[in-house]
């Protein structure tokens, strides 16, 4: 797995009218990243709180209009290891998902440029990361 699907960045963004952007702020439980995913990204009624959940709105996004989809970290979420470790790797993943769909949306992942060693850390423990 490759970082190149996340971008470390301390400037903010130049919106435009075509990005939606949804600004991440502190989560130290998987409670509080399901929490904040569905209010900020608006995920359906229906969303389940949990993992699979997330993978599966953050692959739909339906609700959003505009193509280019922003999910900006304001800090690095507090969560454990195993929590942390998942999220990364559901992110990353759904990151993918949208560019094997050209045409669709566009899902960016911005963490703060002194999250990078550290999500590097985490990446070296997901099954498919590579160098």
């Amino acid at each position: 797995m490759a970082t190149n699907n996340f971008k470390f960045d301390d400037v903010g963004l130049t919106t435009t009218t075509d990005m939606f952007v949804a600004e991440l702020g502190e989560m130290k439980t998987p409670d509080d990243v399901f929490e904040t995913y569905c209010k900020k990204l608006q995920f359906p009624s229906y969303f389940g709180f949990n993992w699979n959940a997330l993978w599966n709105c953050l692959c739909s996004l339906d609700g959003i209009e505009q193509k280019n989809v922003c999910l900006v970290h304001k800090t690095m979420p507090a969560l454990f290891r195993d929590a942390m470790i998942l999220y990364l790797e559901i992110l990353h993943n759904a990151v993918d998902d949208w560019i094997l769909r050209p045409g669709n949306h566009l899902l960016n992942v911005y963490f703060p440029s002194c999250c990078e060693n550290r999500i590097m850390h985490y990446l070296k423990d997901v099954k498919q990361y590579e160098m």
